[in-house]
């Protein structure tokens, strides 16, 4: 449940009471626990004050503590930035190619959201965070796409003593499978994230790496040795 109110020369106040109405786990009665306020910004509303009643047991102080499900749905816990937020400015950054003051301008143009550059980096490497566990949580649907068979082509973007990243590929697709920063082009740095490429998405029929960008010669794991390196 929420409920915004106005107070003068602040953020809108935006009152959220924890939707349960029984204990989860002895399914008794409910009292109110405490009232917490924290500031955020969604894209949605903009800045707000969000003041949360949280429950708890009547009977046992022991069982969880029950907060806002629809406020949980907004903002992660302990964080500021809303889910809407993070997703605009991370498609704004990496499928838009915006830079970070552009972010900045449009957002307080069109949205009078105020943010800093170095909060606006910080809601992008959320984004990336966010975009890996999802990734991840649907290898099994990506991995049925593939198939039985794909070429894995292998790349690595450094500069001379200031590491740089390491791309795993589907290289009929062009799908990102893996991807991590590393130090250098080193195989020990490079063979994990192949590792785990195959360990996630199953041995390919051929291995292609870039000549001109000079990635080191990785061992596959013995499993996908017999792929073809070109």
């Amino acid at each position: 449940m929420a409920r915004a109110t106005h107070e003068a020369g602040d953020a809108p106040a935006i009152a959220f009471v924890a939707e349960a109405e029984r204990c989860p786990v002895c399914d008794g009665a409910l009292k109110v626990y405490k009232s917490r306020s924290r500031r955020m910004i969604t894209l949605a509303a903009g800045p707000f004050r969000a003041i949360e009643t949280l429950k708890q047991c009547r009977t046992d102080s022991s069982h969880p503590i029950l907060g806002s499900q629809s406020l949980a749905r907004l903002v992660k816990p302990r964080q500021h930035g809303g889910y809407d937020l993070i997703v605009h400015v991370g498609r704004a950054r990496y499928l838009e190619h915006k830079q970070r003051g552009e972010i900045q301008a449009e957002l307080y143009r069109k949205r009078g959201i105020e943010l800093s550059t170095g909060s606006l980096s910080y809601l992008c490497d959320r984004f990336l965070t966010h975009l890996e566990a999802l990734h991840l949580a649907r290898v099994p649907q990506l991995r049925s796409a593939l198939g039985e068979v794909y070429p894995l082509h292998i790349d690595a973007t450094c500069e001379h003593g200031k590491g740089g990243l390491f791309v795993c590929m589907d290289g009929w697709r062009g799908w990102v499978l893996v991807a991590g920063r590393i130090p250098s082009e080193h195989e020990g740095h490079l063979r994990p994230l192949v590792e785990k490429t195959t360990r996630l998405f199953g041995d390919p029929i051929a291995t292609v790496r870039d000549r001109q960008a000079r990635v080191a010669p990785t061992r596959l794991p013995p499993c996908a040795r017999r792929a073809s390196s070109i």
